[in-house]
């Protein structure tokens, strides 16, 4: 096992080492032995080298076996939806944005202790800030502001999403809401694990698309707002925690 980053090896490891170093000793001996008395024995490495090759055999193949198993662990680890948390607003500008959101304590301009990262995909323009302190459950380890570029569409509404995947891309927790069909977005993000966060926003023409959108199945339903609506769009980042 691993603890506080050491190599911990389990008691019964140890013990089969001691026994192959005792009874290989006891065989070295008794080689010995025979080639003082005269008899043809064989060439044998002495007992203190073939302890430290068996014992460094021994803490490779245990390294291999402890990097296989946290491999798999990490797999099959399960995460907690309750540590991946989204919290999103919308508004006609990025200054309005500014102070409805937490109540202006954050810019889409500049926040101290986050780094500032901006792309451009499509009709939408993105600002994402990542913190560079130890995550407290507080302040949003991520800040994804979100622009609209492109022509007026003059849309009934708009569909946002947001969803958390694991290093595997499955599911860990997601949320969906209607929103104002404004241009400009703000996605707050809480996350207690490295992960990847998919943020979509759908722009839809009229009711009917909407209630279709809203009544389709959870699993399925990015993907009938895809279809029924003006604009569909999916962001992607990867996620670090850091500390």
């Amino acid at each position: 096992m691993l603890t506080n980053g050491y190599l911990i090896l389990p008691q019964s490891l140890i013990l089969v080492w001691l026994i192959v170093i005792l009874l290989y000793r006891q065989y070295y001996n008794r080689n010995i032995n025979r080639i003082l008395e005269g008899s043809k024995g064989h060439r044998l490495i002495p007992p203190w080298k073939f302890s430290l090759i068996t014992a460094i055999a021994v803490l490779l193949t245990y390294n291999v076996i402890s990097m296989v198993r946290l491999a798999e662990a990490r797999k099959e680890k399960l995460y907690d939806a309750n540590g991946f948390f989204n919290i999103s607003y919308s508004a006609d500008t990025m200054e309005e944005l500014d102070e409805i959101a937490y109540q202006g304590l954050y810019s889409h301009e500049e926040n101290k202790a986050y780094t500032k990262t901006e792309y451009t995909q499509n009709d939408f323009h993105y600002t994402v800030f990542n913190s560079q302190l130890f995550s407290d459950g507080m302040h949003p380890d991520s800040i994804v502001y979100i622009e609209y570029t492109g022509k007026d569409l003059n849309p009934y509404t708009a569909i946002t999403s947001c969803r958390f995947l694991d290093p595997e891309g499955k599911p860990i927790s997601a949320y969906m809401k209607g929103d104002n069909p404004k241009p400009c977005f703000m996605f707050m993000l809480r996350y207690e694990e490295d992960c990847t966060v998919e943020i979509d926003i759908s722009y839809v023409a009229d009711e009917e698309n909407a209630n279709i959108i809203h009544d389709a199945d959870i699993k399925e339903r990015n993907e009938v707002a895809k279809e029924h609506s003006l604009i569909h769009e999916t962001f992607t980042l990867d996620l670090k925690q850091h500390g």
